[in-house]
């Protein structure tokens, strides 16, 4: 019985360094393994790009990031899905940069895709709040179908409108107007009115658009 005993306060005893070096093993190895650029990218995305994100906002760059001169030729070369590829990788997010994109969606042919465009944008990024218009004046001049038009200024109201400033909101009733959406227009007209804005002038556009 004496050497079992001893045996098992041998075994007592190492137990606890065999623990500590296995943990040890597997910190290193998970170390190893998040410091791979695969492991990185995976993360990355799945973290949903904050650190993307935060880059963006204190306007910091790297040679990995492109620029909106880059989207602007991808676009004027119909490299549309450029276009898209790119956005995740902008040094500096910009309103110019914003219109691109929703505008290579509906050249795609996505305009279901828009309005989840738009509302992430604005929460994610919020000093692109004020550029919100000039997308959508981008969709109101564009020379895709009446339908995919339709569909993406719809797309907007539906999934960004809570996000959407004054100047959003009147572009984008002006914009449904001129597809005769009298209900979507009047509830955006009421909007502005309990946000306490100007209807003269509002409503004098807004009448212009209704054919």
């Amino acid at each position: 019985m004496q050497p079992f005993a001893e045996l098992t306060s041998w075994i007592a005893g190492v137990a606890p360094l065999a623990q500590e070096f296995y943990l040890f093993c597997f910190f290193c190895l998970g170390f190893a393994i998040f410091r791979t650029e695969a492991v990185k990218r995976v993360v990355f995305v799945l973290g949903g790009g904050s650190g993307r994100k935060a880059k963006a906002a204190s306007g910091l760059s790297s040679t990995s990031e492109c620029c909106v001169e880059k989207l602007r030729a991808d676009f004027e070369q119909h490299r549309y899905e450029q276009v898209l590829d790119s956005w995740g990788t902008l040094g500096t997010y910009t309103g110019e940069a914003l219109t691109l994109v929703v505008s290579a969606l509906l050249a795609l042919g996505r305009p279901e895709d828009v309005g989840l465009c738009v509302a992430k944008a604005i929460a994610n990024l919020p000093h692109l709040r004020s550029s919100v218009h000039s997308a959508i004046e981008a969709i109101a001049a564009s020379t895709v179908c009446r339908a995919q038009k339709i569909t993406a200024l719809r797309d907007i109201f539906e999934e960004a409108l809570d996000g959407l400033d004054a100047a959003a909101t009147e572009v984008l009733a002006r914009a449904l107007a001129e597809f005769n959406d009298e209900q979507r227009v009047g509830l955006l007209v009421r909007r502005l009115a309990s946000a306490g804005a100007s209807l003269r002038e509002a409503l004098a556009r807004l009448a212009v658009g209704f054919s």
